[in-house]
Formats: structure tokens, C-alpha cells, sequence
């Protein structure tokens, strides 16, 4: 981990509840979807960058920041962020190390994102009172 990464990612949960008009049981499912299928982006990324795939690493780093943005993932959205436009600008005359580094500087955001989704959810989940 790198010391540029939060210790603890704060979800805007309150925004993302706000676009989805209060429903907390939607917010939850999409919080599992990300778990589910952005759970293993990182690696998703680094395989497409090792195997020099910059479409699907441009398309995964694209998905990653809007799911990020959808779940209130702010942090993350803007690592993403990062790692797609640089390999946008990049084009095919990509620097490798570059883009691995720039891989590497997500990665504790997503490790910090899925603790803050694992401990929202039972927070969620608790019954009004």
C-alpha cells in the first residue's frame, strides 16, 4: 500500500441513496454487484496491461470509475480515472512501468472501497427504527 491512500474509504452513501431515491435495498444490491464484479479489477487490469490488451484495460479502468461513481466510491472513481486517461493519452506507444505504477496506486483504493462496502452493508441492512 501507498501512503497516498486513505486508510478508510468513505462512501457517499447519502449521495447515492439521494440518486436512487432513498432506496436502500437497490443501494445494497449494487453495493454486492460491485463486490461481485469489480472485485477483481485490479488484477483484471494488470492482465490486460502484462498482456499489452490497452483496449481492455482502457475498458476496464472506464468501468471501473463508473461503478465507483454509482456506489459513492469517490476515491476510487478518481484512481480510475487516472489510469484511463493515461492510457487514453497514451494510445499504443503505452510505457508499461508507467501504466503499472499508475495500477499499483488503485489497487489500496479498491482494498480500502470493498472494507468500506463490507461494513456498510450491515449498517444498511439494520431495520429502521
Amino acid at each position: 500500500a501507498t501512503s497516498a491512500a486513505p486508510a478508510i474509504q468513505k462512501l457517499e452513501t447519502g449521495a447515492s441513496l439521494d440518486r436512487l431515491m432513498g432506496n436502500k435495498a437497490l443501494y445494497v444490491k449494487l453495493l454486492r454487484l460491485f463486490i461481485e464484479d469489480q472485485g477483481h479489477a485490479v488484477e483484471k487490469l494488470r492482465a490486460a496491461a502484462l498482456a499489452k490488451d490497452i483496449r481492455s484495460a482502457g475498458l476496464a479502468a472506464h468501468s471501473l470509475k463508473g461503478t465507483a461513481a454509482t456506489i459513492g466510491a469517490m476515491d476510487l472513481r478518481r484512481a480510475a480515472e487516472e489510469v484511463e486517461s493515461f492510457i487514453r493519452q497514451a494510445g499504443t506507444d503505452i510505457d508499461q512501468a508507467a501504466l503499472d505504477d499508475r495500477i499499483t496506486r488503485l489497487e489500496p483504493f479498491m482494498e480500502a472501497t470493498i472494507a468500506a462496502i463490507e461494513s456498510e452493508i450491515p449498517e444498511l441492512e439494520k431495520p429502521a427504527l
